[in-house]
């Protein structure tokens, strides 16, 4: 049976990106959905908050790879098209996908959120797919230390002031 992915506050995602991202395998959208933020089983993920848990890394990835398999289908002739989402046609979409990889990095590396992201031009020229894929081999290389124990203990301090070493300095 699907492990429902319940709504609570703080991700700041789109109506599309959680449509994308809900066709996981073993997934599925919780009732009363605001699109504001994900929990699985009942614990956040990604918040400006705090840094991401191993087990967040892992479906991260797994969303990278569904996105990436799913834009690496999409061809500039189709930009123009419409989606589910009203306000969103494919390019948009796709550039709005592709910008959802460096925010969620920063965010599971104990960052804070860069909206800006996603008014940019992430895609140019390039054919989403590839883009997206060339951006997580860079993407993948930074988020390697998050895998090892505590290091999302160690990103909430650093982001809260303080380290292993004691206080940041004001």
């Amino acid at each position: 049976m699907a492990r429902p992915l319940l709504c609570g506050q703080k991700l700041s995602a789109s109506p599309c990106t959680l449509k994308l991202l809900v066709r996981l395998p073993g997934l599925r959208l919780g009732a009363g959905a605001d699109w504001r933020a994900l929990r699985l089983r009942g614990r956040r993920l990604l918040t400006p908050e705090k840094g991401a848990t191993v087990s967040e890394i892992v479906l991260l990835e797994k969303a990278l790879n569904h996105t990436t398999g799913l834009l690496g289908n999409v061809t500039p002739d189709q930009y123009g098209q419409p989606t589910p989402c009203e306000d969103f046609d494919v390019r948009s979409l796709a550039n709005h996908l592709v910008a959802g990889n460096p925010y969620y990095v920063t965010l599971a590396q104990g960052g804070g959120p860069d909206f800006s992201l996603f008014a940019r031009d992430q895609i140019g020229d390039e054919q989403p797919g590839d883009l997206l894929r060339t951006r997580r081999q860079g993407s993948a290389r930074r988020l390697a230390g998050r895998r090892r124990p505590g290091a999302a203990d160690a990103a909430a301090r650093r982001r809260h002031g303080s380290s292993d070493r004691g206080p940041a300095p004001a």
